[in-house]
């Protein structure tokens, strides 16, 4: 199999590891009311559910903008307005995001 730059595999591959809607509720994620950040954000496979699942600000970053023009794409098909996608080296910078404002934060892909 072979893996992006990052190391991650392929989409396909990626996303058969997980059932994203039932790990999000086993974490608590959904439905928990409350901004969601997701650091990391990669194919989305986490971020569109749970922009799916709340009505709340949805914030995914990503490093690589590619990654970032996808979930932004999807997003935008889906017409999740609440779903907030930023190519951001978070770890440089931080997130942009005032203290507090998140009420749960996913790192899945990093």
């Amino acid at each position: 199999m072979k893996g992006r730059e990052s190391g991650m595999p392929d989409e396909a591959t990626w996303a058969g590891f997980f059932d994203a809607a039932h790990v999000l509720a086993r974490l608590g994620v959904i439905p928990a009311g409350g901004a969601i950040a997701e650091f990391g954000c990669g194919y989305g496979t986490f971020t569109i559910p749970a922009a799916q699942s709340s009505s709340h600000a949805v914030h995914a970053f990503d490093i690589e903008p590619e990654m970032v023009d996808l979930v932004a794409g999807r997003a935008q098909r889906l017409g999740l307005s609440n779903l907030r996608a930023e190519a951001r080296d978070f770890m440089v910078a931080g997130t942009g995001l005032e203290y507090e404002s998140v009420d749960c934060a996913l790192a899945f892909n990093i």
